[in-house]
């Protein structure tokens, strides 16, 4: 391994059934106020209080269809936004600082937003394409929602009616609502809900009762919507003369009706109507596949159609199309200035403008644009992906821009957007893990790989640590930390890009993957870091060698290969001074990915001086979408997308090409098909870290009856797959884990949050999602690794040691949600003995303030005047400062001057007599 000396870093779908109330919450509610000191011993009863704190980020906005400035609020600072996922927000600062309108559990899925003329304000549910919706939510007051009645999703002629709402419009009372199953109203003071009905040329009527993207209310009443790729109007507002002037087609070499919009080959398209002149109308269109088709106008209230934004030209880019994928359906908006209705703003992956000029044509810009084009810190910057634009009333200049990064604010008209995501915590992430002292990393989508807390403003704020190159779209994919050196990020995106650093991110390695081995466009690549400060069957070796006699029998500390990470032995006989010997290397990281339908494996990852050597230890049938391993890396069971189960074993015994790889005819590796579940997802596997024989399958499909199965004996040749559905509701399971102490306790993340059982067999689920509520969870991973807590002397009295702190976050569990960032439960921390290591201290030192800007202080009671050695180690394990105190008896109060020490995290290392105290502190600048 690389001869470098190295400290551990400090850092080291059916729905729900009942009315859901959302209040306005405490906005430090979500705060993680403190470690929950949690001996890890369960109450009794089923409930197993996690206790679940936010972790943030608190800076980084996730996907953001809906923006509705208050109309109450005649300083237009009071604004409420609609997270895909994360529910209800409201700013009363012009998003300056955001809380949550929600009760923990009822996040609402949110896709638009609208307020009626008695300012009642309405929420859409439901993503297409993403996650199912619980209906169409009203709010009296601003700060409650209930559900409006006859708007609960349910199965109507195998469609779910409600299941989707993409718009809402308001004329006067009445209220349209674009679903998935039809163009919807409500007549004010009415309670039952209508279907839309449209008049073809004979004058016969027939129901708007298929997919509709959008609808559009103009000033004088007119409602324009797109249905099922075509456009509808009606010019009186009436809910029942809705015409169709989607009606261009060409027959033979004739062009039939021209002037009219295409009545095929279109996709999505969204409308908008210019407030200042109710006649023009624009429409926004993608192709059948999601690029770009054309921007149209009609000035004449929808009768006849110009093209003004060509999407086939040899000129402009496809404004949908990020790295070589269409967006279209995804990300596609349109509004018109509210004081001129030639002009324009169009939204996909970046922000267009478009200006009618005196030539008669439009001039179209680029106005603002990703980090594909310019930096992150340029004015010009968007996040993108653009869902929404909103103007703030009586003032077009200021503009809110909802993307796939939260919400942005333009101030003065000139289309340079700042970021609006202060404690606006949406992010949609879809994997996380840690490092040895609580900082989580994760993926995300459209916000690339997270790091959090780590000498960051907050504890709780983000640091986008990889974004891929110029051309990704941000979706961060799997992700590791290293508990031996946790400055080495493994990193991945979707589509398989990958990464590795050893310095957190602020460099990458130029090799990972072997030359042979590449990733499926489009796709998660599951990746596993397994790592062990004491295997017991470990198969390799170091040195040692003595700087004086040594008995036989007398404790020794040892380096190990991986990092010169230290480790304590007995001497396995008398040792002669200047002697080497060789000794086992219990320390031990191996590294499983898998792409496509393949798993490799590394024990390499960590050796920065060469290219890791992979070996191909399995191929099975179908794209593998999730990977877990026993307690000794022996057995690893994959599942498929189309929903295989296999068992890969014998790993512990596969130590080279030889014995690893499967082409080799010596491999010693087995794989076996355990299971296969039709029609279905494998979302998640969890097996017992005491018992290898024992896991947990979930499946990720909507529309089955069962979604968890319990394995008791996964080693035979036919395990048997027991469902423990139970309770549970009938929605997909993402994620699970069998806690590392109790392999009875079983926790899930679903669909709809977190679900404990206290005995997995029995099938009998508590909800247990705090204050994340109903999101969904996209994985959960305990801290299993320990190890740690090693001082070793420099042998001068003067000369300050090398310290390797004890990896303080062991058995705390991370959550992934899908909409309200990463969540922590420390339910499970404890600090027990590692067979094989010293710990030299259990005992934590408070410090304050925490973070750090300039001094830290910190309390010290003792029994008897005594001298107190304070040592700062920063991230290369090296003391920074140090200084020295007389002790006195009693409580002492001790301070250090950290004013230049530069942002990150560091550990203070207090000794006085015999005692020694250790506390982590966070530097901010």
């Amino acid at each position: 391994m690389k001869n470098k000396s190295l400290l551990l870093s400090l850092t080291a779908l059916l729905l729900m059934v009942g009315t859901m109330v959302l209040a306005m919450g405490n906005p430090q509610d979500d705060k993680h106020n403190g470690k929950n000191q949690s001996t890890g011993v369960l109450k009794s009863g089923s409930a197993v209080s996690l206790n679940w704190q936010s972790m943030g980020p608190d800076n980084v906005g996730g996907r953001t269809r809906a923006i509705l400035f208050d109309k109450r609020d005649a300083s237009g600072n009071t604004v409420y936004a609609g997270s895909v996922a994360g529910g209800v927000w409201k700013t009363t600062t012009l998003g300056a600082n955001w809380v949550k309108v929600n009760q923990a559990n009822a996040n609402l899925n949110v896709s638009c937003l609208a307020q009626t003329s008695n300012n009642d304000i309405y929420a859409g549910t439901g993503e297409y394409g993403f996650t199912q919706g619980t209906g169409l939510y009203v709010s009296t007051d601003g700060d409650n929602f209930t559900r409006v009645p006859g708007t609960e999703p349910a199965m109507v002629n195998s469609v779910l009616e409600w299941g989707y709402i993409n718009e809402i419009g308001v004329q006067d009372g009445r209220l349209f609502v674009a679903t998935n199953a039809g163009l919807k109203y409500r007549n004010a003071g009415e309670t039952n809900w209508q279907t839309a009905m449209y008049k073809d040329a004979q004058g016969n009527s027939a129901p708007l009762s298929g997919f509709v993207w959008d609808v559009k209310v103009g000033s004088d009443g007119t409602v324009v919507a797109s249905v099922d790729s075509k456009v509808y109007i009606s010019s009186s507002g009436s809910p029942t003369e809705f015409i169709c002037v989607s009606t261009k087609e060409t027959v033979g070499n004739e062009i039939i009706n021209p002037e009219k919009l295409p009545a095929t080959g279109l996709g999505r398209i969204e409308l908008a109507i210019a407030p200042s002149n109710p006649s023009y109308i624009y429409a926004s269109a993608t192709d059948a596949y999601g690029y770009f088709d054309n921007v149209y106008r009609s000035t004449d209230k929808g009768n006849t159609w110009t093209i003004i934004f060509p999407g086939k030209s040899t000129t402009l880019p496809d404004i949908y199309v990020l790295s070589n994928v269409a967006y279209g359906f995804t990300a596609n908006t349109i509004v018109v200035y509210p004081d001129n209705p030639d002009h324009v703003l169009v939204g996909g992956i970046n922000l267009w403008e478009g200006i009618y000029t005196n030539e008669g044509f439009f001039y179209w810009g680029n106005a603002a644009v990703t980090s594909s084009s310019v930096s992150k810190y340029s004015p010009r910057y968007l996040h993108e992906l653009h869902h929404t634009y909103v103007f703030k009333p009586n003032d077009p200049k200021v503009i809110l821009a909802g993307t796939d990064g939260g919400i942005y604010i333009n101030m003065d008209g000139e289309l340079q957007f700042k970021s609006l995501n202060r404690n606006y915590m949406t992010a949609q992430f879809i994997s996380v893990d840690c490092n040895g002292f609580g900082n989580p990393i994760g993926g995300t989508i459209g916000n690339g790989i997270q790091y959090i807390g780590d000498g960051t403003n907050t504890p709780y704020s983000g640091v986008e640590v990889w974004n891929g190159d110029l051309n990704n779209s941000g979706e961060g994919g799997y992700v590791a930390i290293s508990k031996i050196n946790p400055e080495v990020f493994l990193l991945s995106l979707k589509g398989g890009p990958f990464r590795r650093s050893e310095d957190k991110g602020y460099s990458f390695s130029t090799t990972f993957l072997g030359s042979n081995m590449s990733a499926p466009a489009n796709t998660y690549c599951p990746m596993l870091l397994w790592e062990n400060f004491n295997d017991p069957y470990s198969v390799d070796s170091t040195s040692f060698k003595a700087t004086k006699d040594i008995a036989q029998g007398e404790k020794i500390i040892v380096r190990s290969r991986i990092y010169d990470y230290p480790f304590t032995m007995e001497a396995p006989r008398d040792i002669q001074k200047g002697e080497r010997i060789y000794v086992k290397d219990p320390l031990q990281a191996k590294t499983f990915l898998a792409l496509a339908n393949k798993v490799y494996y590394t024990k390499e990852i960590l050796d920065f001086t060469k290219q890791p050597e992979w070996w191909n230890v399995a191929t099975v049938v179908g794209v593998i979408n999730c990977m877990a391993l026993s307690a000794d890396a022996n057995h690893l069971y994959v599942g498929t997308e189309t929903g295989n189960v296999f068992r890969i074993s014998n790993l512990r015994y596969a130590n080279s090409a030889a014995t690893a790889d499967i082409t080799s005819t010596s491999c010693v590796v087995s794989t076996q098909l355990i299971k296969s579940f039709p029609n279905a997802s494998i979302g998640s596997i969890a097996v017992d870290q005491k018992d290898p024989k024992h896991i947990i399958v979930t499946l990720a499909t909507y529309g089955l009856n069962d979604y968890v199965f319990n394995v008791t004996n996964a080693l035979d040749s036919l395990p048997t797959f027991v469902s423990v559905q139970g309770n549970l509701p009938k929605a997909p399971v993402y994620s699970s884990l069998l806690e590392m102490n109790d392999g009875n306790l079983a926790i899930l993340g679903t669909e709809y949050g977190i679900y404990t059982s206290t005995d997995v067999a029995s099938g009998n689920w508590v909800k247990d999602s705090g204050p994340m509520g109903s999101v969904p969870v996209k994985m959960l991973k305990q801290q299993i690794t320990n190890g740690g807590g090693i001082f070793v002397p420099s042998g001068d009295p003067n000369i300050p040691g090398q310290y390797y702190p004890a990896l303080s976050n062991y058995g705390a569990i991370y959550a992934a949600t899908y909409g309200r960032g990463i969540y922590v439960s420390e339910a499970f921390v404890g600090i027990p003995e590692n067979p094989g290591q010293e710990v030299v201290s259990k005992d934590v030192i408070r410090i304050y303030p925490n973070p750090v800007k300039d001094d830290l202080l910190f309390n010290l009671t003792m029994e008897r005047p005594e001298g107190v050695v304070a040592e700062i180690y920063d991230f290369s394990g090296k003391v920074v400062a140090r200084e020295k105190f007389d002790g006195q008896q009693g409580l002492n109060t001790f301070g250090m001057d950290a004013s230049n020490l530069p942002r990150g995290t560091y550990i203070l290392r207090v000794i006085s007599g015999k005692n020694l105290l250790t506390g982590k502190f966070v530097v901010v600048r």
